[in-house]
C-alpha cells in the first residue's frame, strides 16, 4: 500500500505538486484507518487539467482517501497528459466498479442523470453553479447554456445520499432548486481544499514605494475584474502613493478581457499587469509582493484565492456577494456589493494605520488557522467519508 501511495502522490504532482503535503497531513491527523481500507471510490469530475480548482479539489481527496487505504480512481475527461491506471475516461466509466462514487458538480453535465440513477452508494461536491448565469454573456454564450442547464439540473442532487458543499448559499441554491424534495435532506459543509500551508507567511514587509494589489481566478465575466479595476482606481485616489493591479488568470475570455480594459482606461491604476497560467512558485511570488487581494466576483461557491491570501497574511477586501462573506467570516475588510468606492476607503484606512492593518491581517489569519487549515479540513474529510462508509457500506 505504501508504494502505491507514493506512487499516486508522483503522478498528480504535475496537476498539484504539494501532494506529499497532504498525505503527510493525514497521518498528522491520525485517524484509524480500518473503515477504509479496500474501499473502491469513484471520484468524478467533467474535467482533469492544471490551474483548475475543480481538479485541484478531486486530486487532494483522491491523495486523503488513498492515503486512508481507499482504492481510488478519478473519472474525467482531457487526462491532461497523465497515463495512470487511477485516471479513468468518462466514456468507459462504469458506476457497478465503485463501493461508493464521490461526483462533483458545478456546471450543466449530461453524466450527472447517469450518476444520480445508479445504486451505488453517492456523495455529491455542489460546488455552486454561476448564477445569474448570464454573467458570461455577451463573452462566452456557450458556457451561459452550460450553466444554465446547471441550474435546471440541481433537483438531479436529491437523488444522493449526501449533498457536500463549501458553503451554505450553495445549498439553499439547491434547496431552492426543489423544495419538496430537499426538505430535511443531508448534508455537510467542508471546504474543497486540503492544503494551503505553502502560502503562509510567503508575504514580506512592504518596502515598495506603490502598493501592490492582486485579484487570483480565471479570467472570465463572472469574476468581475472590471470592479477590481474600479477598486484599485479609487484606492489610488485616495492615496499619495501609486496602486499596481495583477490580475493573476489560469484561463481567460480573450474578449472579454480586452473589452474591459478599453472602457475603463480612464478609470484604471498607475499600472496594470497580466499573468496567465502561472505556475505554483510564481503564485507564491505573486503573494509575497502584494499588499492587497481584492475579489468583486458575481458568484463564488467559496473562493480558493480568498483564503491563499489568508493563509499569505495579505489584506483581503470583498463584497457580501454569494459564499464570500461566509468564507471570510467577519474578517478583513467586507463591503456592500459592488461598492469599489467603499471598499477603497477601508483599504486606505488600514495602509495608513499600522495597528489596524495588523489587527485585520491578524484576525485573517486566525480564521484561516482555525477553520482551513491542513489538519482541521482533512480531519473534517475523513470524519465526513468514515461516517458515510459506516452508515452505507456495512
Amino acid at each position: 500500500m505504501a508504494g502505491f501511495i507514493v506512487d499516486f502522490v508522483e503522478t498528480l504532482a504535475p496537476v498539484i505538486p504539494w501532494g506529499e503535503s497532504i498525505a503527510s497531513s493525514v497521518e498528522v491527523a491520525g485517524r484509524a484507518k480500518d473503515v477504509f481500507e479496500g474501499v473502491k471510490i469513484g471520484i468524478i469530475i467533467v474535467d482533469f487539467y492544471r490551474f483548475d480548482s475543480i481538479t485541484t479539489s478531486a486530486s487532494e481527496y483522491a491523495i486523503a482517501l488513498n492515503q486512508m487505504g481507499c482504492n481510488v480512481d478519478i473519472i474525467c475527461n482531457n487526462l491532461s497528459g497523465i497515463a495512470a491506471e487511477f485516471l479513468k475516461p468518462r466514456d468507459e466509466f462504469d458506476p457497478q466498479e465503485y463501493d461508493l462514487l464521490f461526483y462533483h458538480y458545478y456546471i450543466g453535465d449530461p453524466l450527472i442523470t447517469v450518476v444520480s440513477a445508479c445504486s451505488v452508494p453517492k456523495i455529491c461536491f455542489f460546488h455552486g453553479v454561476t448564477t445569474p448565469a448570464e454573467s458570461y454573456l455577451p463573452y462566452s454564450p456557450e458556457l451561459y447554456q452550460i450553466c444554465d442547464n446547471g441550474l435546471n439540473s440541481l433537483d438531479e442532487l436529491c437523488k444522493f445520499d449526501l449533498v457536500v458543499s463549501a458553503a451554505t448559499i450553495n445549498v439553499l441554491q439547491v434547496q431552492a432548486a426543489s423544495p419538496c424534495e430537499f426538505k430535511g435532506f443531508p448534508y455537510k459543509i467542508i471546504p474543497p481544499i486540503v492544503s494551503l500551508s505553502r502560502f503562509e507567511g510567503t508575504r514580506t514587509e512592504p518596502n515598495s514605494p506603490q502598493v501592490n494589489v492582486i485579484t487570483v481566478g480565471r479570467v472570465f465575466s463572472s469574476k468581475n475584474i472590471e470592479g477590481v479595476i474600479k477598486f484599485a482606481y479609487e484606492l489610488e485616489c485616495r492615496l499619495e502613493k501609486k496602486v499596481s493591479l495583477t490580475i493573476a488568470g489560469s484561463k481567460i475570455e480573450p474578449t472579454y478581457l480586452s473589452s474591459i480594459l478599453s472602457v475603463t482606461e480612464n478609470q484604471q491604476p498607475a499600472s496594470i499587469v497580466i499573468s496567465l497560467r502561472p505556475s505554483d512558485t510564481c503564485l507564491q511570488d505573486l503573494y509575497e509582493e502584494a499588499d492587497v487581494f481584492a475579489t468583486f466576483s458575481h458568484h463564488e461557491g467559496f473562493c480558493i484565492p480568498l483564503v491563499e491570501s489568508m493563509a499569505a497574511e495579505l489584506l483581503v477586501v470583498s463584497h457580501n456577494v454569494a459564499a464570500l462573506p461566509e468564507t471570510m467570516k467577519g474578517t478583513g475588510i467586507m463591503v456592500d456589493g459592488y461598492d469599489y468606492k467603499q471598499a477603497a476607503d477601508g483599504v486606505a484606512v488600514a495602509l495608513g494605520d499600522d495597528f489596524l492593518m495588523t489587527r485585520l491581517v491578524g484576525e485573517q489569519k486566525a480564521h484561516y488557522l482555525n477553520v482551513y487549515s491542513e489538519k482541521v479540513v482533512v480531519t473534517k474529510i475523513i470524519q465526513m467519508f468514515e461516517s458515510f462508509i459506516c452508515d452505507h457500506l456495512s
